[in-house]
């Protein structure tokens, strides 16, 4: 179901066994409606696998009308939740059950498709808000947000899987449960005057997350008896945090660095590596030193400096590279130094030696950090003699 308009082998073995093939194919809803009946009273992973692949199915056969699509949608992820989840049903842990990764990558998908209509739709996040699945409803109890910057600095959304990735060699994902996201925070939306932010870029912040939708797999009932799935909604930084924790389980999180990084570039202002040779007065104010993420005092600095007519974006491919191998970006940070090149050397080097001492007049005022003072510089061609 994941790539074609029918049910997998397996689902349509289980349907013929009961001799319900032939309602698949003239009445899909009201099918889908008695497996999750049968489920409530006879869980078992049979029917759980069925309708995570029915409901799928049906979403997309609903794309015309995308409020009972994203029903179905968010009944698959639900499902799906429930097939890696659910103690009823859940083997015991450490064993590896078959169609887990599938469930894992149907979920996902489901969930993309949901915030995709959400954002469409423009449906937003408050507490308490309850959601409507295909048999059921899910309630957003509240949010667990663990991002550097406050939910309502966020200017936008995009999905990773929204876009194809040209320019650098390599895309680094993760699979695992979630989706990634592209977070966009337009320059000035802070809401206090935090002194960190003359060191992020002028125009606008690009952010990777993930969102985790984390789900009570016991349902409570709400009105009418209708079932209601209590979650909550999570969202990560895949700069700091790479799993999340569910019934003593260690889960592994989706999560994408480079298509957030294309995004970021493919939406800046073009390099200007000629104007920065011939006219270094025209790029005086965009000159300093940037970090690519909010500081973070437990990592080490890496500081890329660029060459001669050329600009920070020299550096694009070697980040994704660093910011892609998950032991790395445990580690360190990265941040980048611009500047006109027809400066004199000297010139633009007293500028990088200013801009590194107000970092740390900023970030490390006593000079005790162990990780600020292990920062490294990369410079390349005229980036390095300004940099030595």
């Amino acid at each position: 179901a994941i790539n074609s308009d029918r049910p997998s082998e397996l689902t349509l073995a289980f349907l013929k066994q009961r001799d319900l093939d032939g309602q698949w194919k003239v009445d899909p809803d009201g099918l889908i409606t008695a497996l999750d009946a049968k489920y409530q009273t006879d869980p078992g992973l049979g029917t759980l696998f069925a309708l995570i692949e029915l409901t799928h199915l049906q979403a997309k056969r609903y794309a015309a009308q995308p409020e009972l699509a994203a029903s179905f949608d968010l009944s698959c992820a639900v499902y799906s939740y429930l097939f890696l989840f659910d103690p009823k049903v859940a083997p015991n842990k450490g064993y590896l059950r078959p169609n887990a990764r599938l469930a894992a990558e149907f979920h996902n998908r489901s969930l993309s498709r949901y915030l995709l209509y959400a954002r469409a739709a423009g449906i937003g996040f408050s507490p308490g808000q309850t959601l409507a699945t295909a048999n059921a409803s899910v309630e957003l109890k509240d949010r667990e947000y663990g991002l550097a910057f406050a939910p309502d600095e966020i200017s936008s959304y995009h999905l990773a899987y929204e876009y194809a990735v040209s320019g650098l060699d390599v895309t680094y994902t993760v699979p695992g449960l979630g989706v990634p996201l592209i977070l966009v925070r337009e320059a000035g939306a802070a809401k206090d005057d935090r002194p960190e932010e003359r060191f992020l870029t002028r125009v606008r912040q690009v952010l990777a997350a993930t969102l985790f939708l984390r789900i009570e797999t016991e349902p409570a009932t709400g009105r009418g008896g209708r079932r209601v799935y209590r979650s909550r909604l999570e969202l990560y930084d895949p700069m700091r945090v790479n799993t999340v924790a569910v019934d003593g389980m260690t889960v592994p999180l989706e999560t994408d660095t480079s298509t957030p990084l294309a995004w970021m570039a493919a939406h800046a202002p073009a390099p200007q590596g000629i104007k920065g040779l011939m006219d270094p007065q025209a790029l005086q104010s965009d000159q300093g030193l940037y970090m690519l993420q909010p500081y973070q005092k437990d990592k080490i600095p890496v500081v890329f400096v660029h060459g001669l007519i050329s600009s920070p974006m020299t550096w694009l491919p070697m980040i994704n590279g660093l910011m892609g191998d998950p032991k790395l970006r445990e580690r360190y940070q990265f941040w980048y130094f611009s500047y006109p090149t027809g400066n004199p050397v000297l010139y633009s080097s007293m500028l990088l030696r200013q801009a590194l001492l107000n970092a740390r007049a900023t970030f490390d005022p006593e000079g005790s950090n162990p990780a600020f003072n292990n920062m490294l510089i990369i410079g390349h061609s005229m980036g390095g003699l300004l940099t030595k």
